[in-house]
């Protein structure tokens, strides 16, 4: 695919473009999936052994290496710096299990008897969805002073948390469908972002920015919030389906269905331009 050139996200003025060009992390013939990146660390999880494994590549050094392939499943990775996070099922249940690549030891986070599942970190603080109350609710672990705390407890089920610096944001059922709600770790507030009638899923945050998918015109479109400026705005609402967002500064990606098969596109916040990353003829999941 050819190069593109962006305007780029965080690191640079808006006025000094970066060029990116696709290259190819796995091509093991196994099914890989739940792809993470913090830094130069890529992270996924992966069916090569006959059960979900976490692996990770280097991008300094094109290295490969295995994260964690104990004989139970490992799913839903995620990374922050040195960092990994999962979902293990070595307890015969889904606990949170982590992985420091400075010292390359692995440490359990979570092992209630309960499922925890889909964890998320940034920085020291972990959150995942913890099912001890009988529905899920939002938990967390600070690594720093090895603390676990309580997020959200409300009836309903909260779900797919995601966490940038102090702020943690999942979807909420408490007004019966699925909305956005998000939480101050330093305040101790928690607050709706989005509770439109409609479904929100798939959020994703970096920053004061939170993005979902959102199903208030019949299919799924990307939309956007400004925590700064308590702001709601579309990123993209094509009348095809647009689905799993993720954030990076001011650039934003989505899996997008206008092409009649999954193709990846993206979005720059700062310019306001939407542009394709990958439109291969085969489908491209999320």
């Amino acid at each position: 695919m050819a190069a593109i050139t962006l305007a780029a996200a965080n690191c640079c003025s808006p006025s000094t473009p970066y060029v990116a060009e696709e290259f190819v992390i796995s091509t093991n013939p196994s099914e890989q999936g739940g792809v993470a990146i913090s830094g130069g660390i890529v992270i996924w999880e992966e069916l090569r052994t006959g059960n979900s494994d976490i692996l990770s590549y280097n991008l300094a050094n094109s290295t490969e290496f295995i994260i964690c392939t104990d004989p139970a499943s490992q799913r839903t990775p995620a990374i922050s710096g040195d960092i990994v996070v999962w979902a293990d099922e070595r307890n015969g249940n889904l606990d949170i299990f982590g992985y420091d690549l400075a010292t390359d030891t692995e440490f359990p986070i979570c092992t209630d008897p309960a499922n925890q599942w889909t964890p998320a970190i940034s920085g020291d603080i972990v959150v995942w969805a913890d099912e001890r109350n009988g529905n899920f609710d939002i938990f967390g672990y600070n690594l720093a002073n090895s603390t676990e705390f309580i997020i959200c407890t409300d009836p309903s089920p909260q779900l797919f948390p995601t966490i940038s610096g102090e702020t943690v944001v999942w979807i909420d059922k408490r007004n019966g469908n699925p909305d956005i709600y998000g939480y101050n770790l330093v305040a101790g507030t928690e607050f709706p972002i989005c509770n439109e009638p409609s479904q929100q899923w798939d959020p994703a945050i970096s920053g004061n920015t939170v993005v979902w998918r959102d199903l208030r015109h019949g299919n799924g479109d990307i939309y956007g919030y400004d925590l700064a400026t308590d702001t709601e705005f579309p990123i993209c609402t094509d009348p095809a389906a647009q689905q799993f967002p993720a954030i990076f500064g001011d650039i934003v990606v989505w899996k997008d269905n206008r092409n009649d098969n999954y193709d990846i596109y993206g979005y720059n916040l700062g310019t306001g331009e939407e542009f394709t990353i990958c439109i291969n003829q085969a489908p491209q999941a999320g």
